[in-house]
Parts: C-alpha cells; sequence; structure tokens
C-alpha cells in the first residue's frame, strides 16, 4: 500500500438500538406517490410554511420550454398581485405579477438548475422593541432540476 493511504479505525458515533428505531422508523412513514394528485396534495400539506410556491405540476417531469402555473401562498392563502421572478438565475431583474388567486405562468427555463423566486418586504417583528429594523426581507423560492432524457 502506497504511504500516502493510511487506515483509520472506525468510530461509533450511534448505538445499536438507535440505528434500529431510526431504520424502522421509516418503514412507519407513507411513501411519496408520485402521480400528480399525490404530488399536489403533499406539497400543499407543508404546515408551519409561511411563504410557499406551490408548483401545479412536478417540475421534474417537465422539459426545457415547458409552461406550468405556480401559485404563492402566505399561511397557505394566495398572495394576489405579487412580483415574482420566473427565472432567479438568468434574470433576475424580470418580473411577472400573480393574479388574483396568487397564480402565475412560468416557463422551465433552464436545462440543469431552475429557480423561480419572490422577494418581498415585510414588517420587522420587533418593530419599535429593540430598535434594529423597521422592516424585514424574505426571499421564497422554487428550485428544480431538469435533467435531458437519457439514450439508449
Amino acid at each position: 500500500m502506497p504511504s500516502c493511504f493510511r487506515l483509520m479505525p472506525g468510530e461509533e458515533e450511534e448505538d445499536t438500538e438507535s440505528l434500529r428505531s431510526r431504520y424502522f422508523a421509516g418503514f412507519d412513514s407513507q411513501a411519496f406517490g408520485g402521480n400528480r394528485a399525490d404530488y399536489k396534495e403533499k406539497v400543499k400539506a407543508l404546515d408551519g410554511v409561511l411563504y410557499q410556491f406551490v408548483p401545479s405540476v412536478d417540475p421534474s417531469t417537465l422539459n426545457v420550454g415547458d409552461e406550468f402555473t405556480v401559485q404563492l401562498l402566505n399561511n397557505g392563502e394566495p398572495m394576489a398581485d405579487v412580483d415574482i421572478i420566473p427565472d432567479v438565475l438568468n434574470h433576475h431583474t424580470e418580473t411577472i405579477k400573480t393574479d388574483e388567486n396568487g397564480m402565475a405562468t412560468v416557463t422551465a427555463s433552464n436545462g440543469g438548475v431552475n429557480v423561480i423566486g419572490c422577494e418581498m418586504v415585510v414588517a420587522y417583528e420587533n418593530e419599535g422593541v429593540d430598535q434594529k429594523a423597521t422592516r424585514s426581507k424574505v426571499f421564497v423560492s422554487l428550485s428544480f432540476t431538469l435533467y435531458p432524457e437519457e439514450e439508449d
């Protein structure tokens, strides 16, 4: 063996019972079905997420150039008339507005990583209390990757 390689003994970071517990807990969780209805149900069911983009379809099933809708939510409620950025990576200064239902039509623009975003100014929760700020900025995004189809 070359002198640049040295074998190091491993260390136990987790006891056997903890590993066993995590392993069997995986059997109790509900699998993600992969169909569109299941996708929409799972994505909309993210409790505790203050701001959220909800796509109308699983974006990973799209091709470059396909259009789809996204809905911008605040605590589960549609956000109307808000500027969103359909292609943060390549055109971060171009925006479109959501409609009265918080919906906007966007295009899967990139082969590879796609990011749809929205930057908002919101009230600072401690305004007048700690004299640190009067507002906060929030950036919410939806990102997904489009892979080229594999050839046989």
